[in-house]
């Protein structure tokens, strides 16, 4: 029997208002996926929908990042003590995987002075990126908290995605610039070698730019801005192509692990792109009532695909069940 979309609601037990879905991450066996909110992070259970955990009343949430050892979930928040405002990763630690719900030990660490909007891990699971104040980025050692370094990127106001590259080579981060209400806001990536430290800048423009994700070879970055959708090369940072911009442009992006398909989201639709053709896949819906798909997530074995929209639901489509366009 063909498997089928499934849909789960968001809810944190929280006296906050509720917010829509932010952030996805699946474990690395497929089987869990965390879905944040900025009121809270919920655990499920992603074959059977079951909640397994949540957790409320941690700050407001920017975005979940499962490690690849499986072992930690990086939350990025901000909590606010008054009168300031700190931004802070906290790691929530699974030492037995297949009992998440009663295994959870919470640790702190990496303070900033503005919300943690993105977290990234390196591939080896040895440290974490996370962007901090003014556009500089902070990498560190997730065994003991501390800090191996900083770069500054050209986000002089905020950073609002950060990939590590598949091959663990080098870090795109997304953001914007400008130094004034009278200015217009540039939107631009920095990719960062973590070889000898050099930065590059590209996708330069006033388009507001959403989202970036790493082909799994590392050798292309496909970048979603709200009127363009473009594939730039990774190491270079020249511009490959712009077939999928007819599009209009999109508000998330994922790359499938396998490489063949690039999911791109705008309002309630999700394209899936053949990635070496550019070409049209599937076409997938959502079925709420206002809400638009706020972030994609591709499972890690390639078999599913997840979306988490403005309404607080978590889609879940598999792969076999998407009929080509």
């Amino acid at each position: 029997m063909q498997k089928q979309h499934i849909q789960f609601i968001h809810k944190i037990t929280s006296p906050r208002a509720g917010t829509g879905v932010e952030s996805l991450a699946w474990s690395p066996d497929s089987q869990f996926l965390a879905s944040a909110s900025r009121d809270g992070v919920v655990l499920w259970r992603a074959s059977t929908r079951d909640e397994l955990a949540q957790w409320g009343r941690v700050g407001y949430v920017g975005s979940v990042a499962w490690s690849p050892t499986g072992k930690n979930l990086a939350v990025g928040t901000v909590v606010y003590r008054s009168p300031n405002r700190v931004g802070m990763v906290r790691l929530w630690q699974f030492p037995q995987a297949d009992s998440l719900e009663r295994s959870v030990k919470k640790k702190a660490m990496c303070e900033a002075c503005d919300p943690v909007s993105a977290v990234s891990w390196s591939p080896d699971g040895t440290r974490l990126a996370v962007p901090l104040y003014r556009g500089r980025v902070s990498v560190v050692n997730v065994l003991d908290g501390r800090e191996l370094f900083q770069y500054q990127t050209a986000h002089s106001i905020a950073t609002k995605d950060i990939a590590w590259s598949p091959d663990g080579t080098r870090l795109a981060s997304l953001g914007c610039s400008g130094f004034s209400h009278e200015q217009e806001l540039t939107y631009l990536v920095t990719l960062y070698n973590l070889s000898d430290g050099s930065t590059t800048e590209i996708g330069q423009g006033t388009n507001y730019l959403t989202s970036l994700a790493w082909s799994p070879d590392s050798a292309r970055l496909v970048i979603t801005g709200s009127q363009t959708i473009k594939l730039w090369n990774g190491a270079s940072g020249h511009l490959v192509d712009i077939s999928m911009a007819q599009l209009g442009g999109g508000s998330a992006v994922a790359w499938s692990p396998d490489g063949q398909y690039i999911a791109t989201a705008r309002g309630k639709t999700i394209h899936i792109w053949e990635a070496n053709t550019e070409r049209t896949f599937s076409v997938l819906q959502t079925n709420a009532a206002y809400g638009a798909v706020e972030c994609v997530k591709w499972s890690p074995d390639g078999q599913s695909l997840a979306a988490g929209d403005a309404d607080r639901s978590v889609h879940i489509w598999p792969l076999e069940s998407m009929v080509p366009a």
